[in-house]
């Protein structure tokens, strides 16, 4: 798992991803790091997100729990 950087980044995507070890997007943090740069906060802040969820992503894996997200986190 890895933080990559985006070179293309179009309006209102993040720089950059989160990734797992086959080079796919870790979505639940895509969809976060897409949220905090729609609501236009610093690409240094998302790019520390990004490493912050790259530890967290990290140690669950290590700790053999599941990264799921509660059901109540994304009713809206």
């Amino acid at each position: 798992m890895r933080v990559v950087k985006v070179v293309d980044a179009k309006p209102g995507q993040p720089r950059v991803r989160l990734v797992d070890g086959f080079g796919e997007p870790v979505a639940p943090a895509d969809e976060f790091l897409r949220l905090l740069t729609v609501r236009s906060y610093s690409p240094n802040t998302i790019r520390a997100y990004a490493y912050d969820l790259q530890k967290l992503f990290l140690f669950l894996d290590e700790a053999g729990l599941p990264r799921k997200v509660p059901a109540s986190a994304t009713s809206t």
